[in-house]
């Protein structure tokens, strides 16, 4: 959601809000597990592309970007990554933090 704002989002008149979203990169799409042969049909290869790593973003948008994240454990996320810090069982709460954005 942020790359498409980021490259399409000059015909967009209105704020947005990303749920759950790894801005940040992604401990689950990172791991080992993740990387295996057999799991990558399921993950698709923009999840190893844009998630795997974590990208330097900065939101420089003309309309509001807000980040809600969770910190029920119920995804499946949690069986490829060890979290050490609240999440939503698929994402950690820091992964969502909208890089450079202004607090108001």
């Amino acid at each position: 959601m942020h790359r498409a704002l980021s490259e399409c989002g000059r015909e967009f008149s209105g704020n947005a809000v990303v749920l759950g979203s790894p801005l940040n990169g992604s401990k689950a799409a990172s791991g080992r597990r993740a990387r295996w042969p057999m799991l990558r049909p399921l993950l698709g290869p923009h999840v190893l592309n844009e998630l795997a790593v974590a990208r330097p973003r900065q939101w420089a948008g003309s309309v509001a970007l807000g980040s809600i994240a969770g910190t029920l454990r119920v995804g499946t996320g949690q069986f490829f990554a060890h979290f050490d810090e609240d999440n939503d069982g698929t994402v950690a709460v820091s992964e969502t933090v909208i890089p450079a954005s202004p607090i108001t």
